[in-house]
């Protein structure tokens, strides 16, 4: 019997890249401050909190819909 050895190469490129990404609610406070994330292709993410946390608020950041912050970020999909 022949034995197969399987080499299983890792992506290199991120689904997503956040970098010094900082987020503000309408009325100043941040939400998020200077935060690095990386998402791999494959990973599973959850992101929650209670109501009226700024989880729609980062997530529209993150598409580039909300004005207040600073965000440097990569998406490959």
């Amino acid at each position: 019997m022949a034995r197969r050895i399987a080499i299983r190469q890792e992506p290199t490129v991120a689904a997503l890249r956040l970098q010094n990404v900082s987020v503000h609610l309408d009325d100043g406070p941040a939400i998020v401050s200077d935060t690095d994330v990386v998402v791999m292709p494959g990973e599973r993410v959850l992101h929650a909190g209670k109501p009226g946390s700024g989880k729609g608020t980062l997530g529209r950041a993150i598409a580039g819909r909300w004005p207040r912050g600073r965000r440097d970020h990569d998406v490959h999909v």
